[in-house]
């Protein structure tokens, strides 16, 4: 159990001079993370399609740019497509993100079926690796 774990090497382990006990925490909580979940690889990005869901105000615009820049990082060309039709300003946020970042972007504020703006989107941006 990671709880129990933690717990027991904080209470058994001097943290390292000079170092905060927070930070030790957060440094044991790492290590167990790293010896349930492995090792940091290096993986190998392919072209590909994410598509974002969730529940309003759960970040998935904010995110949608993140990976943006995620990808850009590791060499990929990237877009984003708007197809949140519900939200108020949804497509100008997206499309503002896209712009900060500086990758692709496609937005249709006359369609309102977001399979539709979807296949455009994708249609439209298909030269770009990353499709958002």
């Amino acid at each position: 159990d990671l709880s129990r774990t933690v717990e027991e090497r904080a209470t058994q382990e001097k943290p390292p001079s000079g170092m905060a006990s927070q930070d030790f925490i957060v440094k044991i909580i790492y290590e167990e993370l790293l010896k349930i979940m492995g090792v940091e690889s290096n993986l190998t990005l392919a072209p590909q399609t994410i598509m974002l869901v969730g529940l309003y105000g759960q970040g998935k615009t904010t995110s949608a740019g993140k990976l943006a820049k995620f990808f850009q990082r590791k060499g990929l060309s990237v877009g984003l497509i708007a197809a949140d039709v519900h939200r108020p300003a949804a497509m100008e946020q997206l499309e503002q993100i896209s712009k900060q970042v500086k990758c692709g972007f496609y937005g249709d504020k006359s369609q309102r079926d977001p399979a539709k703006i979807v296949a455009k989107g994708l249609e439209a941006l298909d030269s770009l690796q990353v499709k958002i």
